[in-house]
């Protein structure tokens, strides 16, 4: 070969090599980014002069309870998995089960901190009341950027608009709801995933988020029931001036009319409520009705106890008493065994399977009789 010629080849190779590097490199770049944690949602930027209603929960791995609930959660999870039935010798099933308990343990831990919220706020013209939910998770902020991204466009927004609009660099998806004429909708925004009941609350949302401000004082009608709001990884408030609380029990209880009197709702002022996981694997919360006077409180307590005790009959969580404390009630409830709870409900939804069929129900397994 001439020397020109072999100029050339190398320096082809030596192109290729360095492509090949490049790209190596910016894969192992986007798998880096993809899996790096990134920021957790301020949710109080969320309320606005409308805003009638706030609660947010916070889970950190700091905080000894949460953590023992992790843990907890991982055997439960663990549990689970060893249940699935797998076309593999032992020798290769336990290494490959501990390979994705530690990958999965990984995984879980980098989504911590965890924000998840909800605000209420009066539906103009007397229109249903608009609530927003939001989750933010440290861990998934980078994958739901990118899912954002991918789905803002792969979706065909200039043939059906009516499923999906761009607002201020967003992507808002409308979701049709049965008996609603107007549909709600979801959107993501910088790795957060927002639910809202009504599309311009939608927007508003929007319009708040990249104003990029600290969050603004609640209005008067909640500020003073936050203030009273436990200080707990779990709390809020609810403003019952336009009958918010009420409203929102008669969602919960669509069967219990009658029980609480209208004359008892209209000296309900707010509602505050705080909780938190707790040593033992448990969750605990206290919600606080004010009332307007100790009098109307103690007119209260009976009407409450009953619906309270009507409210969480068939759910996991138990209503541990209501006490009448000046011009509040205060109801306390309880959630046993969170994680196994997760777990036994996850179980259910297995198939059954012939190894694990028994175990998951406690009966013991019957040897299968030979047709011969």
């Amino acid at each position: 070969m001439s020397p020109a010629g072999r100029r050339w080849l190398v320096g082809s190779l030596a192109g290729c090599g360095a492509l090949l590097l490049l790209a190596v490199g910016s894969c192992a770049g986007f798998v880096v980014w993809l899996n790096a944690p990134g920021d957790v949602l301020e949710p109080a930027r969320l309320i606005d002069p409308a805003t009638t209603g706030y609660v947010e929960w916070t889970l950190r791995l700091e905080e000894p309870a949460t953590e023992e609930f992790f843990r907890t959660l991982l055997q439960a999870i663990d549990e689970l998995r060893r249940e699935l039935p797998l076309p593999l010798p032992p020798a290769i099933k336990g290494p490959l089960f501990e390979l994705q308990s530690r990958a999965g343990a990984r995984k879980l831990r980098r989504m911590f901190p965890a924000v998840a919220a909800w605000t209420c706020a009066g539906g103009a013209g007397g229109a249903a009341d608009v609530q927003l939910w939001s989750v933010s998770l440290a861990g998934a902020d980078h994958q739901l950027r990118l899912m954002d991204w991918i789905f803002g466009r792969l979706l065909p927004l200039g043939r059906e608009r009516e499923s999906a609009v761009r607002y201020r660099g967003e992507t808002i998806v409308a979701i049709p709801v049965e008996g609603r004429t107007e549909p709600a909708g979801f959107f993501v925004h910088r790795g957060d995933l927002f639910v809202v009941t009504d599309l311009e609350a939608a927007r508003r949302a929007i319009d708040r988020l990249q104003q990029a401000l600290p969050a603004a004082a609640p209005p008067p009608g909640i500020e003073r029931w936050l203030e009273r709001a436990p200080q707990r990884p779990l709390r809020g408030a609810i403003d019952n001036g336009a009958g918010h609380v009420e409203r929102l029990w008669r969602r919960l209880a669509p069967g219990g009319d009658g029980i609480v009197g209208d004359e008892v709702w209209s000296s309900v002022r707010g509602l505050t409520v705080g909780g938190a996981l707790e040593a033992g694997g448990s969750f605990d919360a206290e919600v606080d009705l004010h009332f307007d006077s100790p009098d109307a409180a103690a007119r209260a307590a009976a009407p409450f106890t009953t619906a309270w005790a009507r409210l969480v009959e068939g759910t996991p969580l138990a209503f541990s008493g209501l006490e009448a404390e000046g011009e509040r009630l205060r109801v306390k409830l309880e959630i046993s065994r969170v994680a196994e709870r997760l777990r036994d409900g996850a179980r259910r939804m297995l198939p059954p399977t012939r190894g694990t069929a028994g175990a998951a129900t406690g009966e013991p397994q019957r040897p299968r009789s030979n047709p011969d």
